[in-house]
């Protein structure tokens, strides 16, 4: 490796700088029909994209100018979709959401990187971003490189992740993970003091995404399963958690604190409204969520790999009241 984890950190702050999303642009996005989503019609698809959500009388005008198409056909808006569909849309004039820039490389080889990511800051393009992503952000800043996502962040948490390098490791490490062998901690900041110390909290959770892209609590769902320790009590009624997932599931961390009535700080779509709780005031896109340690064995010589990715300052800061 001839680049060194410095220069990596500079490179994708320098490129992210530029925030490549947040110039005007028509975005051609395919999107791939899978079992679970068969069934609905594509209007209800397109719901769930901002653009047509808030404004779902585009949906006419822009079928009609060929900007929507069910493998390469033009559809009616009625027609429900069938797994194995590529549905293309194209989302003129797009304009992304800005992001943070200060990502930070903690290591590398020729087989793994493992970065902490700043909020928000998306890892896949997915939503309202795009071009404001880490996958694609580091193909203008690392082009001698091609980075394999094996795991995930949601745009607004912050902290530690690890990407592959290689088909091979890739592989190895999306395992680890499946299997349950990489272990995870996380800093949680949440509305309200938990009644014991520490507890474990085991609710299983839906599969399939609700229509506004949320998970829900299902006793039909996959088993999940969080440990969470207090770490310490705030004066504007808030509490700082260590936070252990056992299992993987999408949001579990977000959704099993809330349904323990302890929200996250930040979270929108699993917390409260600033205005009715606490009276507090909340950064708009700041989720007080943060990947704080992440702990796998390295795909090439199986030597168990620890990294830790500091606190955020204003985990503990006082939140003032309005």
């Amino acid at each position: 490796m001839s680049v060194s984890i410095q220069e990596r950190t500079e490179a994708f702050q320098a490129a992210a700088t530029k925030q490549p999303g947040c110039t005007p642009y028509d975005n051609h996005r395919p999107v791939f029909i899978r079992k679970r989503s068969a069934g609905q019609s594509l209007s209800s698809l397109l719901k769930q994209f901002p653009t047509y959500r808030d404004a779902p009388e585009l949906m006419s005008s822009h079928l009609d100018k060929g900007w929507l198409l069910i493998d390469d056909k033009r559809p009616r808006l009625n027609q429900p979709l069938v797994a194995g569909n590529i549905v293309k849309l194209v989302i003129p004039n797009m304009v992304e959401p800005p992001i943070a820039t200060g990502l930070v490389v903690h290591y590398e080889d020729d087989h793994i990187l493992v970065v902490s990511k700043p909020a928000p800051l998306p890892v896949h393009p997915c939503g309202r971003f795009n071009r404001n992503s880490v996958v694609i952000i580091t193909r203008t800043a690392w082009p001698d490189i091609r980075i394999k996502p094996v795991h995930r962040l949601d745009a607004n948490t912050t902290g530690l992740l690890v990407f592959a390098k290689t088909a091979q490791a890739a592989g190895f490490l999306i395992n680890e993970f499946t299997a349950q062998r990489v272990k995870k901690v996380y800093m949680a900041r949440v509305h309200g003091t938990p009644d014991v110390s520490r507890t474990s909290i085991d609710m299983p959770i839906q599969q399939a995404p609700s229509i506004g892209g949320t998970r829900e609590i299902h006793t039909q769902g996959r088993a999940a399963r969080t440990d969470f320790e207090l770490c310490k009590t705030l004066k504007d009624g808030t509490a700082l958690l260590c936070v252990r997932p056992h299992t993987g599931r999408t949001n579990q961390i977000r959704l099993h604190l809330q349904n323990a009535g302890l929200p996250i700080v930040g979270d929108v779509a699993y917390g409260h409204q600033p205005e009715v709780h606490h009276g507090l005031t909340q950064p708009s896109l700041r989720l007080y969520l943060h990947a704080h340690q992440l702990t796998f064995r390295h795909p090439e010589h199986r030597t168990t790999m620890d990294f830790e990715s500091p606190i955020p300052d204003d985990f503990t800061a006082c939140i003032r009241p309005r």
